[in-house]
């Protein structure tokens, strides 16, 4: 007698996984719309996950969600190039109950992820192409090696103020530039132990500047190419937004259509502020501590040069100070500027001054 055999199908079903991520091992917990069908651990590898869900789940209609950090983007792209949407979730906007403080383990963050995905109360962030990432990257370690550089030299001149070692005015003069450093090599100490240690702090000094021009030259091939030159043109004519801004405001907002208005774009920037508010009482303090930090400061850098440079800005700024003080005037500044920059990338327009 011939027997047959039926393929197992999940056609129609729809499954919610939630996802915590680790550097070695993934917990996932997934879900139907009624109950939990299975939870497992497995180590961090995108491909064995697909297989796994491909097998298991033939035809299903599989959604994941896993929570922003250091994995970055990679596994969302792994599963969605292979049909699986997934999702990348703030772990700030996932609701944190009383009982999960208590009781927090990697199975059940899993499912909370997973029960969160189901009943449609996430939002997920944007998730740019892997050439923008990779862009954007170029632009943060620059931002790294600056504040590595800054670093140093507050160690070279602590140890000048240590050792009560002072500097000529005429050396002075030129702060920081090579005949300076140069000037730094020829101090001499009692020991060479103190030596060496003061002439390790200076070669370091060397790498990171020499490491810092090279990337710094490599921004600039990227803002000569066809993807972003006319995009930097534009925004460079802003005042205050010289040519490191202007590509690192490309990059990490990536694309300003994602923004349908410019209330949601000063959300992403964080240009907005904090509100507590109940009843007939309004409570309104400084700006919030969410969005994109390194944005927020290129505006707020920028509408400083703008007071002084665009009449237009000029007279907006003053009439600010007039029921406000300095800080919160500026940043009011730094809202218009934002406004402007995402309507110059818009409508292919340059910035003019002069114009309110």
């Amino acid at each position: 007698m011939k027997t047959t055999t039926k393929r197992l199908s999940f056609k129609g079903e729809e499954l919610y996984i939630g996802i915590d991520v680790h550097l070695r091992s993934w917990t996932v917990t997934v879900l139907s719309r009624n109950l939990v069908i299975k939870r497992f651990s497995q180590e961090a590898d995108s491909d064995r996950l697909i297989r796994s869900l491909q097998c298991s789940y033939p035809e299903a209609k599989i959604k994941c969600v896993y929570e922003a950090g250091y994995c970055g983007f990679w596994l969302a792209r792994a599963l969605e190039s292979s049909g699986i949407e997934c999702m990348v979730v703030n772990p700030a906007d996932i609701p944190v109950s009383n009982k999960h403080k208590e009781q927090k383990t990697d199975k059940i963050d899993s499912k909370k992820l997973a029960e969160f995905l189901r009943a449609g109360i996430l939002k997920g962030i944007y998730i740019p192409s892997q050439e923008v990432h990779e862009d954007r990257n170029l632009l943060r370690v620059r931002s790294q090696l600056v504040r590595n550089q800054a670093s140093i030299k507050c160690n070279i001149k602590a140890s000048l103020a240590f050792y009560g070692i002072k500097i000529p005015e005429e050396q002075l003069s030129r702060y920081w530039a090579n005949n300076y450093v140069e000037y730094l090599k020829t101090i001499n100490f009692s020991r060479e132990s103190g030596k060496e240690a003061f002439n390790a702090l200076i070669r370091h000094l060397e790498y990171l500047r020499k490491d810092l021009l090279n990337v710094t030259r490599k921004i600039r091939e990227l803002s000569r190419t066809e993807e972003y030159k006319n995009k930097v043109e534009r925004l460079t004519s802003i005042p205050g937004i010289g040519l490191i801004n202007a590509v690192t405001l490309l990059t990490e907002a990536s694309n300003m259509e994602r923004f349908s208005n410019t209330k949601k774009f000063r959300g992403y920037l964080g240009l907005i502020p904090k509100e507590h508010s109940s009843g007939e009482t309004i409570n309104r303090s400084t700006i919030s501590r969410r969005g994109n930090n390194r944005l927020k400061v290129i505006f707020i850098e920028s509408a400083w040069v703008a007071v002084r440079i665009d009449p237009a800005m000029t007279m907006a700024y003053e009439t600010l100070l007039r029921r406000m003080n300095k800080s919160r005037a500026i940043i009011r500044i730094a809202v218009k500027l934002a406004s402007r920059a995402r309507h110059i990338l818009l409508s292919n327009e340059t910035y003019e001054l002069s114009v309110a």
